[in-house]
């Protein structure tokens, strides 16, 4: 979903470059795991956009509501 970078940072521990995204509605998305940052803190982004670039590791993807953590499979479009 399109949202607003909330934060992009190399600086939470364990989890390696992370983009929050800001839903405007309580909900936030968390990409932990990139290599390179393809946005900035503060920029609007539409869904679909590129946020980073994976390197090595595998991708973190979560879904949270406020701080609490949601079933992100069951909040995703169906395919």
């Amino acid at each position: 979903r399109s949202g607003r970078v909330a934060v992009a940072t190399r600086e939470l521990s364990g989890w390696g470059k992370t983009v929050i995204l800001d839903h405007g509605d309580g909900y936030l998305s968390i990409y932990a795991g990139l290599e390179e940052f393809l946005v900035n803190p503060g920029i609007s982004v539409r869904q679909g956009l590129p946020l980073g670039r994976l390197g090595a590791h595998a991708l973190h993807f979560e879904i949270r509501y406020g701080n609490k953590s949601k079933n992100t499979l069951a909040l995703l479009p169906p395919r």
